[in-house]
């Protein structure tokens, strides 16, 4: 006979307390027997040394900050485990939590295992070895720690196994933060939820000195029956309401309650206090038009006033190959990346109806906007001019094209509007302003040093190589420009602006098209010939590290006849040995880079021969300028640091399985119990 899961009450009593200081509490919670469904359940309320009112779970010393129904989720209170030493390498600090839970289990989907430092290595372990997760984070300077990244320079994140209810943090160093001391004298590691420390920086090093609780998600389950089998032996089935479902708990045991769709309210009560319809009209505010509530549902319909604006914007989404777009899209079986339609009313939302306020770019082009989409993405709306209606076609296979391209160095095309009379084109916004303005800007260019330089160079040169020959469908530039190339937060770069980019056919080389492009970046042979090339925009490419290289523009009329043309000046004083003549005085040439900014000038004189066939292609310019960019993956190595304590635990204990994943920097160890 199934056991009865539900043993104390199935409704609280009147008047129990609602809230513990800042926390709402709602059944299957309470603060007492008559207010809660099983002891699994109750929130200890009790003052602290502020003499303030906070909630723990159960009888422990675990605070709760957040409790919600429908999820079998809570959200609590965990420690930080911590190590730091002195100047010398003596320890002075060693922190060393453990967590022991009965009813709840820490959620693998919801946590991450971290570890912060710089010389620090740290498991996680079950008190009776039955599991270890370990991560491994070094780093030998301040300036190697990425912002925002948790890939084992400085911070390092693993994620955690199935069903672990106990665990122990051990933290350890190599070599006592000797070597780091100056910016870094402790090592951290905890259990948090996913997404707490996704903005890490190297101020954290110091600031989880004084951070002693992170949150981190729990799982819970009533009983440990499944839906099906608590469901026959009533009363003891929890979900009371009769608009509520049973979803199986995902640790294995029990299950949890939840609304259906359509309701809200608490799944766990009957009654008006259960599980109550939503009105879609007013929460969702779903429809353009006027919306009619349904039950667990709602219907949208149209005023007379609206159908001539819904009929126009039929004729423009038809004009700008609407039909065409959606045919295309549901034949994209299995791609991982579509564009998305926007309607107009989402944009004009996003751009606060176009604002004035919100144009952040203009030219022969048309005008970009930034705007704010519904679910909090910053986008880039470009406002182009009125399209032929022959080029209905290509602009969307363009969309379509440019929509797959997932390349971390080329702006993300999101999606197009087509309801409006010209099509609107929205990519991800880049913030930190173009390469232009950080060569020729004269508070910008004396900080953009020749390091940041050649890492932007490369990085459009990786893109470029990637468009001419990886992408699916070969795509030529064809506008390739400093004002082109867009730097984000962290100055990665970002090519942009493909508004007059073309495809080039699988069986074809060259590609005859009206001429195209921005003087002074314009392939002199495509000029003549309209035969475009991808050597075109190796030819614009030269021009950019030209500018690079000498913080010049490209074409500059208030200079001497010679001097005018930035590609033609250039390729004379490289052939007349006169390359540091023209140096930009902010590059600073000493022993450490003579050597690269003279290749990089002969590369770009390459690029920038007036015959294409004697240019290189992107994918030799690319690979050229990695070589020259030292990049020091694990800039740690340099002390060649090793982890005798680590090699030695491996070695001394049964391993069942061991593997170390680079990408991560993380040793996930399985033991076997050998007792």
């Amino acid at each position: 006979m199934l056991k009865l899961q539900v043993a104390a009450i199935d409704q609280p009593k009147p008047n129990c307390p609602k809230t513990c200081g800042n926390l709402n509490i709602t059944f299957p919670f309470g603060t007492s027997s008559d207010c809660y469904l099983d002891e699994n359940f109750l929130i200890t309320c009790k003052g602290t040394h502020y003499n303030r009112p906070q909630p723990f779970l159960r009888t422990g010393n675990m605070e709760v900050l957040n409790l919600t129904l429908g999820d079998g989720q809570i959200k609590v209170s965990s420690s930080v485990a911590k190590r730091c030493y002195d100047a010398t390498g003596k320890p002075i600090i060693y922190k060393k939590p453990w967590i022991e839970l009965k009813a709840y289990t820490i959620s693998p989907t919801g946590n991450n295992f971290t570890v912060v430092g710089c010389d620090t290595t740290a498991y996680i372990r079950g008190f009776n070895d039955d599991y270890t997760v370990g991560c491994i984070s070094l780093c030998n300077e301040l300036e190697s720690i990425k912002k925002g990244s948790c890939s084992g320079i400085g911070c390092c994140q693993t994620s955690i196994p199935d069903g672990i209810k106990n665990l122990t943090i051990d933290l350890r160093t190599s070599l006592n933060y000797t070597k780091v001391n100056k910016f870094n004298s402790c090592g951290y590691a905890f259990v948090s939820e996913v997404g707490y420390l996704n903005d890490f920086s190297p101020d954290d090093l110091k600031d989880l000195r004084n951070r002693t609780r992170v949150p981190m998600v729990l799982d819970y389950a009533i009983g440990n029956l499944s839906c099906t089998e608590d469901l026959k032996i009533e009363p003891g089935y929890a979900c009371r309401s009769e608009n509520a479902d049973c979803a199986n708990s995902t640790t294995g045991q029990g299950y949890f309650c939840k609304c259906l769709n359509g309701y809200e309210g608490n799944p766990y009560l009957n009654g008006e206090d259960g599980c109550k319809e939503i009105n879609e009209c007013d929460a969702l505010k779903p429809c353009k038009g006027k919306c009619k509530d349904l039950v667990a549902d709602y219907y949208c319909y149209c005023p007379e006033g609206q159908r001539k604006l819904l009929k126009l914007r039929e004729k423009f989404f038809l004009k700008n190959g609407g039909s065409l777009l959606l045919e295309k899209l549901s034949a994209q079986k299995g791609c991982t990346t579509r564009a998305t339609i926007f309607t107009e009313e989402d944009l004009k939302k996003a751009t606060n109806n176009f604002s004035e306020a919100t144009i952040i770019g203009k030219g022969g082009f048309g005008t970009v906007h930034k705007g704010v989409l519904s679910d909090n993405r910053i986008v880039a709306i470009k406002k182009s001019k009125v399209t032929e209606s022959s080029q209905t076609e290509q602009f969307i296979n363009e969309v379509i094209v440019l929509s797959q391209i997932n390349h971390r160095h080329v702006v993300n095309l999101l999606g197009c509007c087509l309801e409006t009379e010209v099509p609107l084109l929205v990519y991800e916004f880049i913030p930190n302003g173009t390469l232009h303005t950080h060569i020729h800007d004269e508070y910008l260019s004396p900080i953009f040093t020749w390091d940041m330089r050649l890492k932007v160079a490369t990085e459009a040169a990786d893109a470029l190589a990637y468009l001419h020959s990886a992408a699916s469908v070969p795509v030529i530039h064809r506008d390739v420009k400093s004002a082109n190339i867009l730097l984000d937060k962290y100055c990665n770069e970002k090519v942009a602006d493909f508004g007059a980019s073309r495809f080039i056919p699988i069986d074809e080389t060259e590609v005859t098209t009206l001429v195209q492009g921005t003087f002074g970046y314009l392939d002199p042979e495509y000029f003549h010939s309209s035969q475009l090339t991808d050597k075109s925009d190796v030819y614009s490419f030269g021009v950019v590290l030209a500018e690079l290289l000498t913080g010049q523009e490209a074409v500059s009329f208030n200079k001497s006849e010679k001097e005018r043309n930035l590609a033609m000046y250039f390729v004379s004083s490289v052939n007349d040995d006169k390359l540091l003549e023209i140096l930009d005085h902010r590059v600073v040439v000493g022993e450490g880079n003579a050597e690269q900014v003279a290749e990089v000038g002969l590369l770009a004189k390459r690029c920038l021969n007036v015959k294409g066939d004697e240019r290189p292609t992107m994918k030799e310019v690319a690979r050229e300028l990695e070589r020259l960019k030292v990049v020091q993956q694990h800039p740690w190595t340099k002390n060649d640091l090793k982890y005798p304590e680590e090699i030695e635990y491996l070695l001394n204990h049964n391993v069942s399985s061991a593997a170390y994943d680079s990408m991560n920097d993380q040793i996930i160890v399985h033991l076997n119990d050998t007792r």
